[in-house]
């Protein structure tokens, strides 16, 4: 990832993810999960949801990806233990009409 799209990156012992969530993903109405299985479908939810249940989440998931739409941000939870938020750039379509 190019470094001028990570907005953070920092150790989860040392943050709130709640508290990361909820200064990078200012628009959110819902946020998209992805699990380190591809065989794990993906969840919606609402974000109230979301942070209530975040402690539940981590526990039984130790590797996630946690996508806004609205803000078009990623946050990261690695094995590592790492948190990282990262702007997911837009899409350009640099093709000449037909």
């Amino acid at each position: 990832m190019a470094d001028e799209l990570v907005l953070c990156s920092m150790n989860s012992d040392s943050t709130e993810l709640s508290n990361v969530i909820a200064q990078f993903t200012p628009n959110a109405d819902s946020l998209i999960f992805f699990w380190e299985s591809l065989a794990v479908p993906s969840v919606e939810m609402g974000l109230e949801s979301t942070i209530s249940h975040l402690p539940d989440i981590t526990e039984f998931a130790p590797e996630l990806w946690i996508y806004s739409p609205a803000d078009r941000i990623v946050v990261e939870i690695s094995f590592s233990g790492t948190v990282t938020a990262a702007r997911v750039p837009a899409e350009t379509d640099d093709r000449s009409p037909a």
